[in-house]
């Protein structure tokens, strides 16, 4: 199934309190991005990794992380998968992503599948062939 996701951070400072002016702004999504997935958990997370994931493993490997193995999970849709937790805000019901510095609430929403039979090609080739009646 199809889906779209929205991402909103929020930052933290040392303290794990949030940054003020970091509130999530949920009206604007830092990213929206459109996955193929088999359940709204694996779509979070396939949308983290492809938005967020990759460029923060890269960042950790060159800051120098002790453990670049823990820090290549970031890129992991299944490792972030199980580290989501579902929750719900003003958006509705939204999976929560936390770790030392940020948060990321994700938002997905299932897309309408096409019904079969509706493509072009289909309704292309029905005209092309003569009717039963």
């Amino acid at each position: 199934m199809l889906y779209d996701c929205s991402l909103f951070p929020q930052s933290f400072d040392a303290d794990r309190v949030a940054i003020v002016g970091s509130e999530p702004s949920w009206s604007l999504p830092a990213a929206t991005i459109r996955v193929r997935a088999g359940s709204l958990r694996q779509a979070a997370a396939r949308a983290y990794v492809r938005a967020v994931g990759r460029r923060r493993v890269a960042m950790l490997l060159q800051q120098g992380h002790p453990r670049p193995e823990i820090a290549a999970l970031e890129a992991s849709p299944r490792a972030v998968a199980a580290g989501l937790r579902r929750t719900f805000s003003r958006l509705g019901e939204i999976y929560v992503l936390e770790n030392a510095q940020e948060a990321w609430f994700i938002k997905v929403q299932p897309l309408p599948s096409k019904q079969p039979g509706s493509s072009t090609r289909h309704r292309f080739r029905s005209a092309q062939s003569p009717s039963p009646n």
